[in-house]
C-alpha cells in the first residue's frame, strides 16, 4: 500500500512539475510491487491448500481479503506505472496551469479514496468504507474536468490526458473495491 501511494502521487508530481527521472523510478518500484503481490498470492495458496490456517491462527476468509485487495493495490500500481509513461508523452510546455491543477485534485482525491480504503479495513470501519464508495462520484467529476479541458489539446496529447486521468479514476475504482471487500469481509465476520 505504501510503495503503491508513493507510486501514485510521486508519479504525479513529476508529471506537474517536470522530473523526468522521478517518472523512469516507477516502473522500477512497481517490480517490486508485482514481487510482493506474487507472494501474497503464494502464500494464499498455500493457506488455502493445507492446515495453516488452524496453526497460523488466520481463517481462508481473512487470507482471501488479503489475497484479493492485494491484488487490487497491485492494479493500482500498474495504473501509477501508466500514469508515468502517459505523461512522458506530453511535453510540459502542452499542459495549461488549469489542466495540472485538475490533474493533481483528481489524483488527491483518488489517492485520499484509497487511502481510506485502506484505513476503513485497519480500522474495522464499514460506515467509513461505505463512505468511501459514495466518494467515487465527486472523483468522476473530477476526471471528467481533465477529459475536458484534454479536448483543447492536440490529438496525441488530448489521448496520453484521458488515459491518464482513467487510470486516476481507475485509482479510484480499485479503492471502492476494497472498501466493499471490508463490508463483504466485515459482515462476514460480525
Amino acid at each position: 500500500y505504501i510503495i503503491v501511494r508513493y507510486m501514485h502521487n510521486d508519479t504525479v508530481n513529476a508529471m506537474i512539475n517536470d522530473i523526468p527521472d522521478l517518472v523512469d523510478d516507477i516502473a522500477f518500484r512497481d517490480l517490486e510491487v508485482d514481487r510482493l503481490n506474487w507472494l501474497m498470492a503464494h502464500q494464499y495458496n498455500i493457506i488455502n491448500s493445507s492446515h495453516i490456517p488452524h496453526t497460523m491462527n488466520i481463517s481462508k476468509e481473512k487470507a482471501e481479503f488479503y489475497f484479493v485487495a492485494g491484488k487490487i493495490v497491485e492494479r493500482i500500481g500498474d495504473h501509477a506505472v501508466q500514469i508515468a509513461r502517459n505523461s512522458k508523452l506530453i511535453d510540459h510546455d502542452s499542459r495549461s496551469q488549469e489542466l495540472n491543477e485538475a490533474i493533481s485534485r483528481a489524483s488527491n482525491s483518488s489517492i485520499d479514496m484509497f487511502d481510506k480504503a485502506i484505513n476503513g479495513w485497519y480500522n474495522r470501519d464499514i460506515k467509513a468504507a461505505n463512505d468511501n464508495i459514495e466518494e467515487a462520484g465527486v472523483l468522476d467529476k473530477l476526471c471528467d474536468k481533465i477529459d475536458q479541458l484534454s479536448l483543447k489539446a492536440d490529438h496525441e496529447i488530448a489521448l496520453a490526458i484521458g488515459r491518464i486521468a482513467d487510470s486516476i479514476r481507475r485509482t479510484g475504482d480499485y479503492s471502492t473495491d476494497i472498501s466493499e471487500n471490508v463490508i463483504n469481509y466485515l459482515i462476514r465476520d460480525i
